[in-house]
């Protein structure tokens, strides 16, 4: 399976219109291929890489086990490629959000709720250990995440 990765992801919320605006560079198995962007304006990303036949079976074939939308009728290259790249950029954006969340505050989920991002907090004041304690002698075995504690 192939491994799309990014780095130096800059994100400019403030210039971000119809799409995302950012910039980000853009690995292969670990092999730099350049440049990812997008302005912000509602249009395509923009490559500054050339894509091979390699890279377009490699994107799609990431697409369809990474990207949870992803149909496997449309193999349209500028797409598969915004696609792997918009979901590399959601999971460092989310990774980003949680550390500062956890600054503060315990996330955790139980039995039933949503995997859609959410999470139940709890402050903890920089005891972390304290507020697990306190989350799983409440909800005992409905707990089913716990993010920021010890």
């Amino acid at each position: 399976m192939p491994t799309f990765s990014i780095k130096a992801l800059k994100v400019a919320r403030f210039a971000s219109e119809e799409t995302l605006c950012f910039k980000a560079s853009v690995f292969l198995d670990g092999k730099r291929l350049g440049t990812a962007s997008n302005e912000g304006h509602g249009g395509p990303n923009l490559y500054d890489f050339k894509v091979t036949g390699e890279t377009q079976v490699a994107a799609l074939a990431y697409a369809k086990e990474h990207v949870e939308w992803w149909e496997d009728s449309f193999e349209a290259t500028s797409e598969v490629l915004d696609s792997v790249i918009g979901d590399l950029i959601d999971k460092v954006e989310e990774a980003k959000t949680i550390k500062r969340w956890t600054k503060t505050k315990v996330l955790f989920r139980l039995k039933g709720d949503p995997d859609d991002g959410s999470y139940r907090t709890l402050a903890h004041k920089g005891d972390r250990t304290a507020a697990v304690v306190w989350i799983k002698n409440k909800y005992g075995a409905k707990v089913t995440t716990v993010i920021g504690g010890v």
